[in-house]
């Protein structure tokens, strides 16, 4: 028998959700956007591979001390009954060099059963620019 999800995603509750995570990451409620992930979710970016809240909450606070000044857009592109794909684009500087980078790329989320998120796939690009490039608005 297959599971019952308990959500399916429509046009605002996909939306609603992205941009709750646009609002937490990177903020001193990044925790809560753990209260979103299945406690096993996977988080895939390029080759690394990141499972369960106590190694994802520690690669969010490790990049939070690293990428300063971060700011983040992101928009809906599509969804299905348990998957959301955005684009989006960031610009940060890094904490060592001062060094301000753009990083644009795609998300996919994915829902398990219970509604909350399972997986995390990030495909990103990261760029040097100046701090004058930097404004996202």
């Amino acid at each position: 028998m297959v599971p019952q999800i308990k959500m399916l995603l429509n046009q605002d509750n996909a939306t609603t959700i992205l941009n709750d995570i646009v609002t937490q990451w990177h903020s001193e409620e990044a925790a809560q956007f753990l209260d979103k992930l299945d406690p096993q979710c996977e988080w895939i970016e390029g080759d690394k591979r990141i499972v369960g809240h106590a190694n994802i909450l520690t690669a969010v606070q490790r990049k939070q001390n690293t990428e300063l000044h971060y700011q983040l857009s992101a928009e809906l592109v599509s969804y299905s009954c348990n998957q959301i794909h955005a684009k989006f684009a960031s610009s940060w500087q890094f904490s060592i060099t001062g060094q301000w980078y753009r990083s644009v790329g795609w998300v996919e989320l994915s829902f398990a059963p219970n509604g909350l998120i399972d997986m995390i796939t990030i495909d990103i690009s990261n760029r040097p620019i100046s701090a004058q490039e930097r404004s996202l608005y």
